[in-house]
């Protein structure tokens, strides 16, 4: 009895529940009816308003159309007739939708569904009725399903005829022998004359059968190659391996190769055309197969990587030892190289001797992971090559002296009659060539100043500022530098300079000593050779002046300024030599420069610039650089607190960056001003 109650109870609060849910949910949507209607009323109230304004603009148009055509009428014109409304030319709008296309497809697609079905049920039932069962039996022949629409039949795992069936509105079958000979013939037509289908198949049997006895007379002789003594006995001495015989697709093949895979060969007997592969190379008889696989094995490259590192670094000696250029750098130096190297058990040695035939050191060759090293004469490891840096040949004492009490520079240095502007030569947005131009009217001088792209200044290279934030951003930079009022700067592609030289008909230098430079490759006539320009005079053309400024003359960014500055003074010299004759000259000129040039100064105050300077005296100063106020480091060592760290194996040194002597920013900054100021520093 007390369940009962107990359960009443618990109806009666279920149900309870149920009604209260209801009230709220009928609330809710009384609510939002209520705001659904009011959005109703308001947009009908805006619609109504949208078509009172465009009555009052048809009256409006109506007005200005009647005054106009009155003017029209006083001035002998004929009316013109202004459109009101679209009504006024008939407009048929169409709109299209396929919303309802889905379902059309739908039924045509349940349809094609459907006859694809029965189609499938079809066939199936036709392969597997007695009459082709006993048939295919009566001739070893088993059917296996491929597909839903598709058997093949096999005697003996050979596959000899392929089945398929497609287009369900009329099925048809295409029977297919392994010889790519087929025939198709109609469901219906089968199933009128089921012989027709056993008449191809025993036309082709015969012709199959006698492929397949072919076949298998080759494969007995393919399967004995990996048994072969005499190939096996080569395979050991070149410590090469032959697979398991594989299969693949229509193929049986073999792969020979080395203990890591870096050196294989795939030869493999083709089911179908009844040939013998290696790569492209194909063959009907065994013996000539046999025969190509020797020759190819032995005139192969069969060396491990670890073999192959080896002897490319060695080959790489060789060859630059070979390069005409650097045979010139060791004469220049008193310096042999043996061709030839020694060897223990670690490394192969190409001995360095010096004048007296005195051995100074060694390129070395590690045997086992192929790296080059620099030895000392008792073939101590100097350093591995590749992390040998840019280091500068100025010896510490040839180093100028600074002051000890230098003036501290705030201002930023300019005169009335001067004007400064920085030439940056780019490739990419990247600022591979900088030099600053000062050019004085009081004392006739152009002043030219490299500054080394590898400048660190606030975290960075200088060369980033004009790649991440624009020359105007980069400009304000260098004048913080440098102490100067910079009034802009001209960027100039490698691509653009190349055609300017061209366009002026090449230029003239004059260099002082030979230039050589290993880490400068270069392609003339056809054949790539190391950068190389003997002392003296040279017209050169575009691409010329490009590598004689891009050169960084055995890796170092300061042999490359003087040849900057010798180029600079090449194209003034050049263009202040045109006259009026060659005005068509100068508008290519012009018009190169205005297809490339990035710069914040105007084609007038260019002119102008070249005008009022152009019969300035050049005065080309050493620039900026270890030589004078800089020193070099790298970034991870001039942040690391602890020094002595930079020794150890692991340690990352980080890129190659060049600072003021002592840190002192206001050093640069003096140095610069007396370069200007033609002081002797």
């Amino acid at each position: 009895m007390k369940i009962q109650i107990k359960s009443k109870k618990i109806i009666l609060a279920f149900g309870t529940i149920i009604f209260i849910l209801m009230i709220v949910i009928a609330i809710q949507f009384f609510t939002v009816s209520h705001k659904h209607d009011k959005q109703i009323t308001r947009l009908f109230t805006e619609i109504e308003n949208y078509n009172s304004q465009n009555l009052v603009l048809e009256d409006d148009i109506r007005l200005i159309n009647s005054s106009s055509n009155e003017i029209r009428r006083l001035l002998s014109l004929s009316e013109n007739k202004l459109s009101l409304s679209a009504s006024d030319n008939a407009i048929e709008i169409s709109q299209e939708s396929d919303d309802n296309l889905q379902f059309y497809n739908a039924v045509d697609y349940i349809l094609i569904h459907s006859d694809k079905t029965r189609m499938e049920i079809d066939f199936y039932n036709l392969i597997n009725s007695d009459d082709i069962q006993a048939f295919l039996s009566a001739r070893n022949l088993g059917p296996a399903k491929t597909g839903p629409s598709s058997y093949k039949l096999t005697k003996s795992s050979n596959i000899y005829f392929t089945l398929r069936i497609d287009e369900p509105k009329d099925p048809a079958i295409t029977i297919k022998s392994i010889m790519d000979h087929e025939e198709t013939l109609l469901l219906s037509e089968i199933n009128r004359n089921i012989s027709l289908m056993f008449t191809f198949i025993d036309n082709e049997f015969s012709v199959v059968d006698l492929h397949y006895e072919k076949y298998n007379h080759l494969k007995k002789q393919f399967v004995k190659l990996a048994a072969d003594r005499s190939l096996n006995n080569y395979l050991t001495f070149e410590k090469l391996k032959i697979s398991d015989l594989k299969e693949e697709n229509t193929n049986y093949y073999y792969i020979i190769s080395n203990k890591d895979l870096t050196f294989s060969i795939k030869a493999s007997l083709d089911k179908l055309s009844l040939q013998f592969l290696i790569a492209d190379r194909k063959f009907t008889e065994y013996s000539e197969f046999y025969s190509a696989l020797r020759e190819i094995l032995e005139d192969s490259d069969k060396r491990t990587d670890e073999i192959r590192l080896v002897d490319l670094s060695k080959l790489k000696v060789e060859s630059i030892l070979a390069d005409e250029a650097f045979k010139a750098y060791l004469t220049q130096n008193n310096i042999t190289v043996k061709r030839t190297p020694r060897e223990d058990n670690d490394y192969f040695y190409y001995d360095i001797t010096d004048k007296d035939n005195i051995l100074t050191g060694s390129f070395a060759v590690q045997k086992i992971i192929g790296d080059i090293y620099l030895m000392d004469s008792e073939d101590i490891m100097i350093s591995s090559l590749k992390y040998l840096g840019y280091h500068d040949k100025a010896d510490e004492s040839l180093r100028m002296d600074i002051p000890e009490n230098l003036p501290l520079i705030v201002d930023k240095y300019s005169n009335n009659n001067s004007t400064t502007f920085v030439v940056v030569g780019s490739h990419e947005n990247n600022a591979d060539t900088i030099i600053l131009v000062h050019a004085d009217g009081n004392t006739d001088k152009m002043t030219l100043i490299a500054i080394p792209r590898d400048l660190y200044y606030q975290e960075r290279k200088i060369n980033d500022y004009y790649r991440s934030y624009g020359g105007d951003k980069f400009i304000e930079i260098l004048s913080d530098i440098t102490g100067l009022s910079i009034a802009g700067y001209i960027a100039v592609d490698m691509y653009a300079f190349i055609d300017l030289i061209n366009i002026l008909g090449g230029i003239d230098i004059y260099l002082e000593s030979d230039l050589i430079d290993p880490t400068y490759t270069v392609r003339d006539n056809g054949e790539w050779s190391t950068l190389y320009y003997k002392k003296g005079t040279h017209h050169l053309n575009g691409i010329e002046s490009l590598r004689i400024v891009r050169s960084r003359h055995t890796s170092s960014d300061f042999g490359r300024t003087s040849r900057q500055q010798l180029v600079i003074q090449g194209i003034k010299d050049k263009m202040t030599g045109l006259d009026i004759t060659d005005l068509g000259t100068v508008l290519k000129l012009f018009q190169t420069m205005k297809n490339y040039l990035d710069t914040n100064i105007s084609a007038m105050e260019m002119l102008g610039l070249f005008m009022k300077y152009k019969d300035t005296e050049v005065n080309r100063k050493q620039g900026l650089s270890t030589f004078n106020v800089l020193y070099n480091t790298y970034t991870n060592i001039y942040k690391l607190k602890d020094k002595s760290k930079q020794y150890e194996d692991n340690f990352y040194r980080g890129y190659w960056i060049l600072l003021p002597r002592k840190d002192d920013w206001n050093v640069i900054k003096w140095y610069i001003r007396s370069l200007i100021e033609d002081n002797q520093v």
